[in-house]
């Protein structure tokens, strides 16, 4: 999935890359916003009874501060390098148990690298 999706991200990264702002102020492109409703929302169909906390999103909902297990996911770091197209960007995945990582993946698009 992070292949076909990395392939998604890079079309947009060749082209004219549109920004908008999240409430915080810091950046957001149409690829976070793709690469954020795809992976959240593979991670909730496939676990529905974990919840996935996201970078991407633009709050954070109260009732996930105590979950365990949860979802980290980061789905376009770099945000700010991805405009730049400087190649330094990936799409990073964390299963978070008892607050230490126990599963995760970081794949950069740019590179076609994973890391498991």
């Amino acid at each position: 999935m992070l292949k076909l999706l990395g392939n998604i991200i890079i079309g947009i990264y060749q082209g004219n890359v549109d920004i908008s702002f999240k409430g915080n102020g810091s950046p957001k492109t149409l690829a976070d916003q793709i690469a954020d409703d795809l992976i959240s929302g593979r991670l909730n169909k496939l676990t529905p009874q974990i919840p996935v906390i996201s970078e991407g999103s633009d709050s954070l909902d109260p009732q996930f501060s105590n979950a365990n297990p949860f979802w980290l996911v980061d789905t376009l770091d770099g945000t700010k390098e991805f405009i730049r197209k400087n190649d330094q960007f990936t799409m990073d995945i964390a299963l978070i148990e008892h607050g230490q990582p126990v599963l995760g993946a970081v794949y950069t698009p740019s590179k076609d690298y994973l890391y498991a």
